[in-house]
């Protein structure tokens, strides 16, 4: 957007032309306005406070002229839909949309009422970095733990594919702090960068956080689409994650599925690599339980434990 020069009109003029720019703007695009008077600069920046949005620059040009760049932030919220907090909709089939944050088309599976999508990668990106950071850090040797902790991160939602490389990242990472199967960052990185383009469980029919199972077993074993046992190893420890995840019925939720997939790939773990890892049961009742519309309740293993 354009320099936007508020220098001739009358107040209130200036702030209500501002309010409406701000508001038809896009996220993370820039405008600058230029305002004549402290006082009224005073007033601009105020509603630019007020709308939570971010000043980029500011300077006087010129006696009593003033320039403010002025970038439109980006707001996620982490219950329901990310951009406004409506509750989602899940379509039978799909319906092209245009993802809200980077603009690039795909097919909608889960929009809100507001007709909102936001894509897997946008979806990945406020919190992978947190979860890489975070599991390169811990010394934590329970998985669990670990994905607890990953799972309350500030800018993890309350679904979606975030949650396939917490399975992963928690696994690996409770591996590496064993000491016992030589677990590097790099195969930890490598973990993470697999999980995270797994695709969401609802295109695809199944939860893929099992699928995260699989990926670490490839991670271990350095296994491809051509490797005989190590390539079996990993679909039968998918295989194992999505029956435990669909014993646990539905609906679905992602934080159940972590849990879910984990604990089984650590009986897998210790089964086939020997690998010395303890899951400790959940000593607290789920945290997400008021904050899931679809939450079974009773019927969950892990409500109020």
């Amino acid at each position: 957007m354009n320099e936007i020069d508020l220098q001739d009109y009358p107040c209130p003029l200036p702030l209500v032309k501002a309010k409406t720019i701000l508001s038809e703007m896009k996220e993370g695009e820039d405008v600058t306005f230029v305002i004549n008077h402290r006082y009224r600069l005073e007033n601009l920046e105020g509603l630019i406070k007020a709308q939570s949005q971010e000043i980029i620059e500011e300077k006087e040009t010129a006696n009593e002229v003033f320039s403010i760049k002025v970038r439109k932030k980006t707001i996620r919220h982490f219950e329901n839909c990310m951009v406004c907090a409506k509750p989602l909709e899940y379509l039978t089939s799909s319906a092209r949309a245009v993802c809200q944050y980077c603009g690039k088309e795909g097919d909608a599976y889960i929009i809100c009422p507001n007709k909102h999508f936001v894509c897997d990668d946008c979806h990945l990106e406020p919190c992978i970095e947190q979860i890489t950071n975070s599991v390169l850090t811990t010394g934590s040797k329970d998985p669990i733990e670990i994905a607890e902790h990953l799972m309350s991160l500030d800018k993890m939602s309350m679904i979606g594919p975030e949650h396939h490389p917490i399975v992963a990242a928690s696994l690996l990472a409770a591996l590496k702090n064993s000491d016992k199967l030589r677990i590097t960052d790099e195969k930890i990185r490598e973990g993470i960068k697999r999980a995270k383009k797994l695709t969401s469980g609802y295109i695809d029919g199944c939860c893929t956080a099992a699928m995260s199972i699989g990926v670490v077993i490839v991670v271990i074993t350095n296994a491809t689409c051509v490797s005989d046992r190590e390539r079996s190893l990993a679909h039968r420890a998918a295989a194992r994650g999505l029956e435990a995840i669909a014993l646990e019925g539905g609906p679905r939720c992602c934080k159940s599925s972590v849990r879910a997939a984990i604990y089984e790939a650590v009986g897998f773990l210790n089964e086939f690599f020997d690998a010395g890892l303890n899951a400790k049961r959940m000593e607290k009742a789920c945290a997400y339980s008021k904050k899931h519309d679809y939450c079974k309740k009773s019927r969950c293993r892990f409500f109020g434990k």
